[in-house]
């Protein structure tokens, strides 16, 4: 042995703490590899901010399912209801359904093929854009029948 070398035994503090240090590294390591075979799978990509670890489908998906969001739509159908039932306003439906529109599809977004998996996601799918269908044909009615009226 050389000169200047310390002599460190197997059961020293120093060696068990660097043992410790390098298994939890190795769990570190393998807890990682495992996250990326999950996102993988999941057909998820890496945050383009360079959050590591953070995936933004992920990030997505947590505000579409948030309760905030949710109570948010409840909130429009209300106005929706109440503009139906009260105003009549074409400008309020359209507004509405648009942001009806949005929202079904950054939950679609955030969950790729998820999202067909889930029956309330098509029915909500359906029920967005058969009521766009559905509000533009009735503007164009409306419109005919107020040109031939006059």
């Amino acid at each position: 042995e050389e000169a200047g070398e310390a002599v460190v035994s197997p059961n020293s503090a120093a060696t068990l703490r660097r043992q410790k240090s390098i298994k939890r590294g190795i769990r570190r390591m393998e807890s990682w590899r495992e996250t990326e075979k999950i996102a993988e799978a999941r057909g998820l990509t890496r945050d383009p901010g360079g959050n590591d670890g953070v995936y933004w489908r992920e990030s997505l998906e947590k505000v579409v399912d948030a309760l905030a969001l949710q109570l948010f739509v409840l909130l429009l159908v209300v106005l929706d209801i109440v503009n139906t039932f009260v105003m009549s306003l074409s400008a309020i439906t359209f507004t509405v359904l648009g942001l009806f529109l949005l929202e079904i599809s950054l939950r679609h977004v955030a969950k790729r093929r998820r999202f067909l998996r889930d029956p309330w996601n098509v029915f909500d799918f359906l029920v967005v854009w058969g009521s766009i269908g559905l509000q533009v044909a009735v503007t164009v009615i409306h419109a005919n029948t107020e040109g031939n009226a006059s």
